[in-house]
């Protein structure tokens, strides 16, 4: 809901929508039960994925990936007993009701009202609402399928078939946190679907709970529709909810409410995936968990239309975003953590430890969108690709040829992005700079000129990280000093307004990037505005020389036009986590 006094400016379009949307509101507070009947003809419908059936590969998957169908095992054994991993937390998750708007490490219950008031950013009254929201995307039902296709224990199904009927009765339609994004219902739609897919004609399932569960998700998906982010967070918000617009459309086969579903989700994707990826594939947030996302929507949208069907342009486009991703990715497949990571993922089908891995979506570009580079850049085939298109893909992948990379210097020019690599090994020496803008929309950091040096395929200087979007280690952890850059009198080179907004942003320029004689490395000079305004008045220069053998060489100039008092002016280096710093 936006105030009257926040309405200047806005367009006709976007105030007939947020009229609608606030009309709607009103009408669900007052026990409307609006999309009821639509979703009630949709619970008798069809429910199938398009894509292969995982039981019948259930010795493949044990003969293949022993050591996945090992650990998918270990996993559902404790998600039997209520133990789960929840963005970085091993968490009890008790029973009852309150369990599913419950933030596992605060203790915060969130009010069990209308979802248009919840206050879900106030973190003293709901905790940390990301991790509420990451236990009911129900991603981890996915693992209790996995391991029912592995053995057919009917213990799984028993516990998925439980914990959906459970939540419907806890979070009837418009009621709590759980339907107050729209995003948030979108990703547990997919969840929902794929585990369906997963377990299909299991005792468990009967034919009045496959009813009650379709109506369920059809009327999440008509919240979705009816809440799309077009001018709330029109970022992954919006791609998100449209593939699973896309994903309910394809579900629920031709009813007419599931054609319309499948068209909007496709236009939304198409349109949005050519304004979010710049020309050279980076995404326009400056954000590389977000860059992630975007292409494993990328993928799933391609999955399921065909990418024949796909306009070429729009196949380039996504094309470029996957080579983004092998590009700035560590030797180890993991990503540099610039700008917000909100530790999420699209369908967590492979291993935990392999979550932050871009392998999988690298696999999938390989086989649905011919994707040579990808192909090479993955060695071996993550078990991901065969839950989700079958053995089939897993053959085609295997015996793709894979486009090796002659090159070992990379620049992302519209996106900043400048990425130096020894070679193409497991432990390469890799260099990314940022000198590109601060980004539209919400996630990016205030980190001009920051930079990520690997070694040996060792992270040795990082990016710290997002770790919460609530409290007040969010700014100290998007702001300067939390990056390897340099702070200019104790202020960021860019200044946050609220959680997501900035009032003001530094813009950067790359002034040189060269590479050495006989390619053996490469320099790089950049600067920003970020201290250019009164007080300060200072421009930022960084000049980088580095060598594919491993030396790095930077320096920082400070300069302005005119007499400047003293400041203090600190230059941060981040190490990683596994290394020790010893004073000498």
């Amino acid at each position: 809901m936006v105030g009257f006094g926040r309405l200047k400016g806005r367009s006709l379009r976007e105030l007939r929508f947020r009229a609608a949307q606030a009309t709607r509101s009103v009408a669900e507070r007052a026990g409307v039960p609006i999309g009821a009947s639509d979703a009630r003809t949709l619970s008798g419908g069809i429910l199938a994925l398009p894509f292969p059936q995982a039981k019948a590969s259930a010795t493949y998957f044990a003969h293949r990936w022993p050591a996945h169908a090992a650990e998918c095992m270990r996993r559902a054994e404790l998600l039997l007993t209520g133990q789960m991993s929840l963005l970085g937390f091993d968490v009890a998750v008790g029973d009852g009701p309150d369990r599913w708007r419950t933030d596992p490490i605060s203790g915060h219950v969130a009010p069990h009202t209308h979802w248009s008031q919840v206050p879900y950013l106030n973190a003293s009254i709901v905790g940390d609402h990301k991790r509420v929201w990451e236990l009911n995307r129900h991603q981890h039902l996915l693992v209790l399928a996995q391991a029912y296709v592995l053995t057919g224990d009917v213990r799984f199904t028993d516990r998925i078939v439980r914990e959906m009927v459970e939540w419907i009765d806890a979070n009837p339609p418009t009621i709590g946190i759980n339907w107050a994004s729209a995003l948030e219902l979108g990703m547990r739609s997919i969840a929902w679907l794929w585990a369906l897919h997963l377990i299909d004609g299991c005792v468990a399932m009967t034919p009045a709970i496959r009813r009650t569960v379709t109506e369920s998700l059809a009327r999440q998906l008509l919240h979705v529709e009816a809440n799309l982010s077009y001018y709330f967070s029109p970022n992954t918000h919006l791609t998100g909810e449209a593939l699973a617009l896309l994903y309910g459309g394809t579900a629920f086969g031709a009813h007419p409410i599931a054609q319309r579903w499948r068209a909007k989700g496709r236009e939304i994707l198409e349109r949005e995936f050519m304004r979010q990826l710049r020309a050279d594939g980076t995404y326009f947030e400056q954000s590389s968990w977000y860059q992630r996302y975007t292409a494993d929507f990328g993928m799933h949208f391609l999955a399921l239309v065909g990418a024949d069907t796909v306009n070429e342009s729009i196949r380039k486009r996504l094309n470029a975003a996957t080579d983004v991703l092998r590009w700035t990715s560590r030797p180890d497949g993991t990503l540099p953590m610039f700008g917000d990571d909100d530790g999420g993922t699209l369908l967590p089908l492979d291993d935990r430890a392999s979550a932050r891995s871009v392998h999988g979506v690298m696999a999938l570009a390989a086989v649905v969108n011919r994707d040579a580079h990808a192909r090479d850049y993955v060695t071996s085939c993550p078990p991901s690709l065969a839950w989700i298109l079958g053995r089939e893909a897993v053959d085609a992948f295997d015996h793709m040829q894979g486009q090796p990379s002659t090159e070992r210097h990379c620049a992302f020019v519209a996106g900043g992005l400048y990425v130096a690599r020894s070679n193409w090994s497991t432990d390469a020496n890799v260099l990314t700079m940022d000198g590109g803008p601060h980004g539209d929309g919400a996630h990016g950091h205030a980190d001009a000129l920051s930079l990520e040096v690997v070694l040996h395929g060792v992270p040795l200087f990082v990016d710290p990280g997002t770790l919460t979007y609530v409290d007040q280690q969010r700014d100290t952890l998007r702001g300067t000093s939390a990056h390897s850059t340099v702070t200019v009198g104790n202020q960021p080179s860019s200044e946050p307004r609220g959680p997501f907004g900035w009032s003001r942003k530094a813009n950067s320029r790359v002034t040189q990037w060269e590479r050495i004689d006989a390619d053996r490395g490469i320099t790089w000079s950049a600067e920003h505005d970020g201290y250019t305004s009164a007080p300060l008045g200072i421009t930022v220069r960084r000049s980088v020389l580095w060598l594919d053998v491993g030396i790095l060489i930077v320096s920082d100039l400070l300069s302005s036009a005119h007499e400047v008092n003293a400041v203090p002016v600190q230059v941060a280096w981040q190490l990683d986590a596994g290394w020790r710093c010893d004073a000498t």
